[in-house]
């Protein structure tokens, strides 16, 4: 008859093999996990809160009498002599339109933008300086 004899291993080699059965175990599990959950997994987009914001700006340059320019009033985007200029009619409208009420606060404020532009070739414009004014 045979008998078997027990084979002790040594502590280091012991941790090595345990070390070794952990890790693999942990990356097992790990990629399971990963397969399991990837493949159900479902991107859920809720809408929470919808907006549309408008606005609308214009206004008309009132102009000083003067020997030059027959109206009384120049419409928006055109060219303007600041000694000429009497004062701006400004009309601002604003819409914000929620889904949901909600406590929105705000705050504004005009500014306007005074450049000097003048045509140093046919298509080439150079600005000649510019000021800003804030409201």
């Amino acid at each position: 008859m045979r008998v078997r004899t027990k084979k002790k291993l040594r502590k280091t080699t012991r941790f090595f093999y345990l070390g070794i059965s952990i890790v693999l175990a942990v990356i097992s599990i790990a990629s399971l996990c990963n397969a399991f959950f990837s493949e159900n997994a479902e991107s859920i987009n809720e809408e929470i809160y919808r907006y549309d914001m408008n606005y609308n700006l214009n206004y008309d340059v009132y102009l000083k009498e003067n020997k030059f320019i027959e109206n009384e009033k120049l419409q928006m985007g055109q060219v303007y002599v600041t000694d000429l200029i009497d004062y701006l009619d400004l009309y601002v409208q604003f819409q914000y339109i929620g889904s949901e009420r909600s406590n929105i606060s705000y705050k504004y404020n005009i500014k306007g933008v005074l450049e000097g532009i003048y045509s140093k070739e046919r298509y080439r414009t150079e600005s000649m300086g510019k000021r800003v004014y804030i409201t």
